[in-house]
């Protein structure tokens, strides 16, 4: 297996500093809870779509997601197209609500749309589900940066956990998003270089089509059947409509920004799935049984885009793509952690221990709740290495027993209207029920699975309308002005009036001095390259970048002045 240069790892060492420098910049900038979770509403809708994009689309997409398609071929790639799917749901139906409900983190709601009791319940079954799935994160940036530089992924869980932990505790979501859109220009301008180049390692598209495995391109090959594909679609549309991505909504101005936020990230999972299922296929042709080259992985399946990109891209380049990789996740990490985060402040703290605590108070608590939460997580990673059935197998069984049981409350409870305050306990238990009895009793398809499931959990829900006459007027009324609320437009000149720390930042200015340095830090290593195809495509990469950055910075800028004019 082709191995790192040291300009690799200096690559990744000046990458990361960059990122943790982001989170110093914007460490002044976070002056309340507001700041940390939301960013004041004044996150622009083209860097939290892109976030929103890059909180789903993480190291779990070129682990679990790979080896996926490594596997089962196109099949594998819809398992990932289901992300595009759900959040296209929200585009119409759920973007323009959670912008409506006016809140700082997704359970703030619950009191208002339920009552004080399930408010607590559902706040403390997810943070304890996000802890699950922090860990999973965790472990998928391990495991991919274990195989690429060949050191234990143990090891490389307490590095990742702690490098990552000390980034989270600064930045707030100003940080995570800004790091977030970096690393998706930086990550998919690679992958437009590594995707032909390993289509050329096989011989081109010709020889590419060729001798990929039988199959391969049918839909319901090998052991993703076209019920599995369906089925996963239903848990995504839970998941991906309760998750970090959904904070990306309620962080910027308006009901129109959120809309636009959820379309972004729609349209680039489709997209982003298409080029980053090439390698993988690729892999598959060069090395049939990588379980020959890949060692200390119970899965080999999961390091196959990790082990193309190593074969086709330069020097420099790769080193470059793990760090961009490694800091997306560090981001991802960061979103969860800032959402579990809001869960155990503003949902459980404040409103049950110390509900007149200052703004300084609450931001420190915290930061001190971040850190916690980011020691469990690497503790909970490091005990994941032993699960017998890979990334994607402890992913597959938090999806289908968790997910949807947590987030019928928080969707429907949106939508649907005239249920009782106890409708989301009695909803969860149900469907929890049958969650898990289809899935460790009877151990059924998860096709058959989640459909049982999402149709207990719609049908428990709704059903609950028949009690509606018999709801205390007092609930009646709370519910019928949560209601009302969502119905109301966002009048941004009046909700947003009073003036935050941020609104000196110019992200275009930011994010292209960002895309600058890291332009510079791929173009320096060239001198060490001997190859002259090598040195032309790290070159052509790295004054992209810096020609994109300094476009952004300047147009940035331009826009700064114009608006200091019409001041």
């Amino acid at each position: 297996m082709p191995k790192l240069w040291f300009i690799d790892y200096a690559v990744m060492v000046c990458h990361l500093l960059l990122m943790v420098g982001v989170g110093f910049f914007f460490y002044r900038y976070v002056k309340s809870a507001n700041d940390f979770f939301k960013s004041s509403n004044r996150l622009p809708w083209w860097v939290a779509g892109l976030s929103a994009f890059m909180s789903g689309f993480s190291a779990w997409t070129f682990t679990g997601g790979a080896g996926k398609i490594y596997e089962n071929g196109i099949s594998g790639a819809a398992i990932l197209w289901g992300s595009s799917v759900a959040v296209l749901l929200s585009y119409f139906i759920f973007a323009k609500r959670w912008r409506r409900s006016r809140i700082t983190t997704v359970m703030q709601f619950m009191s208002e749309r339920y009552n004080n009791l399930t408010h607590q319940f559902y706040s403390w079954v997810y943070v304890v589900m996000k802890w699950f799935i922090v860990g999973l994160q965790l472990l998928s940036t391990a495991i991919f940066i274990s195989v690429a530089i060949g050191v234990d992924v143990r090891i490389v869980v307490v590095v990742a956990g702690l490098t990552m932990l000390s980034y989270s505790v600064l930045s707030g979501l100003w940080g995570v998003s800004t790091n977030d859109t970096l690393q998706f220009i930086v990550i998919a301008s690679v992958t437009v270089v590594a995707t032909p180049l390993s289509l050329g390692a096989v011989g081109g598209i010709g020889e590419f089509i060729a001798k990929v495995p039988e199959g391969f391109f049918t839909l319901g090959h090998g052991d993703v059947s076209l019920l599995f594909i369906v089925g996963w679609m239903l848990l995504m549309f839970y998941g991906n409509n309760s998750n970090a991505t959904v904070q990306r909504y309620f962080s910027v101005k308006d009901e129109r920004d959120a809309r636009r936020v959820a379309l972004t990230a729609s349209v680039l999972f489709f997209i982003g799935v298409s080029l980053w299922m090439i390698p993988s296929m690729a892999a598959r042709i060069l090395y049939p049984d990588l379980s020959e080259i890949v060692v200390g992985l119970k899965n080999p399946s999961e390091a196959a885009y990790v082990i193309m990109c190593l074969k086709v891209l330069p020097h420099g380049l790769i080193g470059i793509l793990l760090a961009a990789i490694f800091a997306a996740t560090m981001s991802s990490l960061d979103s969860s952690y800032n959402v579990m985060a809001g869960v155990l402040v503003k949902d459980i703290y404040q409103r049950l221990i110390y509900p007149h605590a200052s703004p300084k108070h609450i931001l420190m608590v915290s930061r001190l709740c971040i850190l916690l939460i980011g020691t469990s997580a690497t503790m909970l990673a490091l005990i994941l290495t032993t699960h017998s059935g890979g990334v994607f197998g402890v992913m597959k069984d938090i999806s289908q027993v968790i997910t949807v049981p947590v987030a019928t409350a928080l969707l429907l409870g949106l939508i649907v209207r005239k249920t009782p305050p106890w409708t989301a306990v009695f909803s969860f238990a149900v469907t929890f029920v049958v969650a898990y009895t289809t899935r460790y009793v009877y151990d059924l398809h998860l096709g058959y699975q989640a459909f049982a499931v999402v149709g207990t959990s719609i049908t428990s829900f709704t059903v609950m309308r028949i009690f509606w006459s018999r709801t205390p007027q007092v609930d009646r009324e709370r519910i019928e002005g949560f209601f009302r609320k969502l119905d109301t437009p966002i009048d941004p000149e009046k909700e947003l009036a009073e003036p935050v720390a941020a609104d000196a930042v110019s992200m275009l200015q930011v994010v292209g001095v960002l895309l600058f340095a890291v332009g510079l830090i791929i173009v320096v290593p060239t001198v060490f390259l001997k190859e002259l195809s090598s040195i032309l495509i790290a070159l052509g990469e790295g004054v992209f970048l810096i020609g994109l950055g300094s476009t952004m910075f300047f147009k940035g800028r331009q826009k700064a002045f114009k608006a200091a004019q019409v001041l």
